[in-house]
């Protein structure tokens, strides 16, 4: 027998045909071609698992703003879907069991500031003529004093330029952690 390449020196005597398919079944072991076809197989159906999964049940490139349905302006959806992602990632994410993070910690302290803002002291706000169900007087404030229907307008008005500031300032907070908010 000739030398080649791929064998240097002849073997001794020539191989039966079990030694054959033993050697090539431990050649394919050792190339992993059958590893590496069941890892492509797999990852097929990983792949189309994961496809028919985010565009049916987790659906990460919607927010839900939780709000009633109806019209509603680009600056109004745009703070709703900003604090909606934060408090997916308190309630869903749970950051302080990823981070182990304490109150001494100034961004998880700015979280927290931020979520209990918006969950709960956010909605509290009232408006003088929130709960209004005629037009006129007399319309009585959180004190119980009863106001005109003019007063009690310009009272809301004045409410409502500063809790636009406010959530202005709150909306600016959460921007400057965004990056923090990752598990």
């Amino acid at each position: 027998m000739l030398k080649s390449p791929e064998n240097p020196t002849p073997p001794e005597r020539l191989l039966t045909s079990d030694e054959v398919r033993a050697q090539v079944k431990e050649s394919l072991m050792e190339r992993s071609c059958w590893r590496v076809l069941c890892d492509a197989v797999s990852k097929t159906f990983r792949d189309a698992w994961r496809w028919i999964l985010f565009r049916t049940a987790c659906r990460f490139d919607i927010v839900r703003l939780h709000v009633k349905p109806g019209y509603y302006d680009v600056d109004f959806r745009m703070i709703h879907a900003c604090f909606q992602l934060l408090v997916e990632y308190m309630e869903l994410e749970k950051p302080d069991k990823w981070w182990g993070w304490t109150d001494e910690e100034p961004v998880w302290v700015e979280i927290k500031e931020l979520y209990d803002w918006w969950k709960n002291r956010r909605p509290k706000r009232r408006s003088p003529i929130d709960d209004i169900y005629h037009v006129g007087p007399p319309i009585a404030d959180a004190t119980g004093v009863c106001m005109s229907y003019e007063d009690a307008l310009k009272k809301s008005m004045d409410l409502e330029v500063e809790w636009d500031r406010e959530d202005n300032e709150m909306l600016a907070r959460l921007v400057k952690i965004r990056e923090d908010l990752w598990t």
